[in-house]
């Protein structure tokens, strides 16, 4: 299962469907993010608006198990592909750059993606819920 930046950061808010991202958390294995995504995570809880620290969600991340891959030449190609087909201002997934590589991880993986929100349920990935 591929692990998108939306699934992590529900949890983390404690938001009122976090509890069906923790389960699947515990139901797949093995877990795997982009490590663009990862840096898309951190990004994010560094944002003055956030109340979640980084080191929180890296603490969250190692703590799930969630390993963190490198980015390969395939999944570079199929982040363009991704963009190309449903990035921002081209398709109404909106996909930005973290979205591009965690589709990208998935396609190259052959599994699921594990997400929050209708972006990806616009694209032709299998979701985890």
């Amino acid at each position: 299962m591929i692990v998108d930046t939306s699934a992590i950061m529900a949890v983390l808010l404690q938001e009122e469907d976090a509890e069906r991202y923790l389960e699947a958390l515990d139901r797949y294995a093995p877990r795997r993010m982009s490590g663009v995504s990862f840096v898309e995570l951190t990004i994010v809880c560094d944002r003055r608006d956030n109340p979640i620290p980084a080191a929180i969600a890296e603490d969250f991340i190692r703590d799930a198990r969630i390993a963190v891959e490198p980015v390969t030449a395939g999944q570079i190609a199929w982040a363009h592909t991704a963009h190309l087909r449903y990035g921002r201002g081209r398709h109404k997934a909106k996909l930005n750059l973290g979205d591009c590589f965690a589709y990208a991880l998935a396609k190259e993986a052959g599994e699921p993606l594990l997400f929050k929100g209708g972006d990806f349920a616009l694209t032709d990935l299998a979701a985890v819920v």
